[in-house]
């Protein structure tokens, strides 16, 4: 099917420090029929520079005085050739795939006129998702003054023009003036996911002036309810109303949203990634733009400010990080890092708000008494409270271990018998550790290398794969020194642990920049059929110190830090620790049968005839 021409159009005056990633969120879209029209009114900065600078992709563009935003967009639609209508300010953002979704919503439901999304805000360097909306929104909501997102709105042109286009006399509320005139004729039917981003900045027209917009709203709505029939009326507000209980339900038992709170006040500061293209934001299984935005977040393990965002496709369900370091950045990480010197917990800083701050799950005594119920479950012969996938092999397989970072695996294995054992670990300094254990560990890229120069019998992938940009080929890659009937094991954090609905940004296992993908148990059968294998088994597990850091970062936020530098015995410590047993207890009774808890364990083998 021919996709449907979509006309963008900014407004722009004096936004030099913005518009830049304004033009490129929009002509960086994967999608084939779109044009893109700028009006300026008359900059006096830097403004005109950046426009002629990608000129070449515009369809049109001028710069003349205008008398309000809504006439500049205006004049923008009149020259606009698309079949679907919009607009983006110039401090605003759209999100990857954000135009494929619109054409695919018009084209899928070709009766509806005006489509919305949620969306998302980007505030002092983090980006979060905004508050729910309704399925959909009709006449009665716009006269109790709902708000939806400018930039996340797309309306049909005949549907513009059919009602007479935008009011330019308004100077701050022309946007709503035209959802209220377009609610009378035409109900507004809500997207999935998120298709823009509204940047919340100094000097804005509509947060500077907040009072003066929510005085035009009202003018609006005054105007409009004067020539609008009284039953007509009634009858809105009071379907509005049902909706309204709908959409209040339909919130509370929403999964994997966390609302945001205190929006005014100050963050906690962080650092802004570097450039990136929407273009490269894309699932690492099925090449696909996200879905949605989950949440971002600095790196609540080490410490570093630099902010990350996570995203969810829901065609695979897993998450992955965005924009990704670079492999040569990732490595410098690691080493400085993890063969550092690892700090402790270190609370947010005094004065700014810490986002995701959620209450101890240690609040919930019945969860608690559980080790005491049930002692012999948080023993180490009856639940592991590491995150070491279990194996099952002959003692005298031979068994490489990729990542085996200071040989922690292999001394383990050791300990149980195994004695033919390999190790790949990129990380020089913990490699040194680890040969130092008496144990063979190549530094080379397992991916190329030809290392251990023989078959083996079982590959560890032990909190590995999470840390892989390309997750299908690099297990292509490794498994080519697997025998025939030899066997991948994996242990991965589980983005259906029942702990990440809790805790949410939180849940300490996201670890951010270092993981950039969490799966899900599907999310591992769509790897596995991918890579030529099928599950063998697969298992789930709440390690104690996942639950202990999950709760520590809970109660502080993502202003807090909250290493793995873990000692139960240090003062302080280990009540901590002891109550985190209780949580153990509990996934092992309650969330592991249903694979809810917080690691992932599998054991593949290769899917023959």
């Amino acid at each position: 099917m021919e996709w449907p021409r979509i006309s963008i159009v900014t407004p722009t005056k004096n936004a030099d420090l913005y518009l830049e990633e304004t033009i490129k969120s929009v002509i960086e879209q994967d999608y084939p029929n779109f044009e893109y029209i700028v009006i300026d009114g008359c900059s006096t900065d830097g403004t005109l520079e950046i426009v002629r600078k990608y000129e070449s992709y515009l369809a049109y563009w001028e710069s003349s005085p205008d008398g309000t935003l809504y006439e500049a967009v205006a004049k923008g639609f009149k020259r606009a050739s698309g079949e679907i209508l919009g607009w983006i300010n110039a401090d605003d953002i759209y999100e990857a795939g954000a135009f494929e979704k619109v054409a695919g919503h018009f084209m899928n439901h070709p009766g509806h006129q005006v489509v919305y999304f949620e969306d998302t805000v980007e505030k002092d360097g983090w980006r979060v998702p905004n508050r729910p909306q309704p399925e959909r929104i009709g006449l009665g909501e716009f006269l109790c003054g709902h708000i939806i997102y400018q930039d996340g709105t797309f309306f049909k042109r005949s549907a513009y023009e059919r009602i007479g286009g935008l009011d330019i006399s308004l100077k701050y509320a022309g946007d709503f003036d035209l959802w209220l005139r377009f609610s009378e004729k035409y109900p507004l039917y809500k997207c999935a996911g998120h298709a823009s981003c509204f940047r919340v900045r100094p000097g804005q027209l509509s947060i500077g002036n907040w009072d003066k917009y929510l005085e035009e709203v009202e003018e609006c709505k005054i105007r409009f309810s004067k020539r609008l029939p009284v039953v007509r009326k009634k009858k809105a507000l009071l379907s509005a109303k049902l909706r309204n209980g709908v959409t209040r339900l339909r919130t509370k038992l929403r999964k994997r949203y966390w609302p945001i709170a205190n929006e005014g006040s100050r963050w906690f500061p962080v650092i802004h990634n570097a450039d990136y293209s929407v273009r490269d934001c894309r699932c690492p299984v099925c090449s696909e733009n996200p879905h949605r935005l989950l949440f971002s977040t600095p790196d609540t393990r080490f410490g570093d400010r630099k902010i990350w965002r996570v995203y969810e496709c829901c065609n695979c369900r897993l998450t992955f990080t965005f924009p990704r370091p670079d492999d040569s950045t990732l490595q410098a990480l690691y080493e400085r890092s993890y063969s550092g010197d690892i700090k402790g917990c270190c609370p947010p800083t005094k004065g700014y708000y810490s986002p995701y701050q959620c209450r101890s799950i240690y609040h919930y005594q019945t969860i608690l008494r559980l080790k005491r119920l049930f002692p012999f479950l948080h023993q180490r012969r009856w639940l592991l409270h590491d995150d070491i996938v279990p194996i099952q092999e002959p003692h005298d397989a031979a068994i490489l271990d990729v990542g085996c970072f200071e040989g922690r695996i292999l001394e383990h294995l050791r300990n149980k018998g195994y004695s033919n054992l390999y190790g790949a670990e990129l990380n020089r300094k913990a490699a040194e550790v680890a040969r130092s254990k008496g144990f063979s560990v190549s530094t080379e890229d397992i991916t190329r290398s030809k290392w251990p120069n023989k078959p083996v019998d079982a590959i560890i992938l032990n909190q590995v794969l999470e840390h892989v940009g390309d997750p299908i080929g690099f297990l292509k890659s490794v498994c080519r020194l697997l025998s025939e009937k030899g066997s991948l094991y994996l242990s991965i954090p589980n983005y259906r642990s029942a702990f990440v609905d809790y805790y949410g940004p939180a849940w300490a296992h996201w670890h951010i920049p270092y993981h950039f993908l969490t799966v899900s148990p599907h999310t591992l059968k769509i790897i596995a059929e991918k890579t030529g294998f099928k599950i063998k088994w697969l298992r789930t597990n709440t390690p104690i110190h996942y639950a202990y850091m999950s709760d520590a970062l809970g109660r502080f936020g993502l202003g807090g830090v909250v290493s793995h530098n873990i000692d139960p015995d240090a003062p302080g410590f280990r009540r901590e620790w002891e109550n985190a047993k209780g949580v153990t207890v509990f996934s092992r009774l309650f969330l592991d049968p249903f694979l809810r808890g917080d690691c992932l364990y599998a054991r593949l083998v290769r899917n023959t005839p």
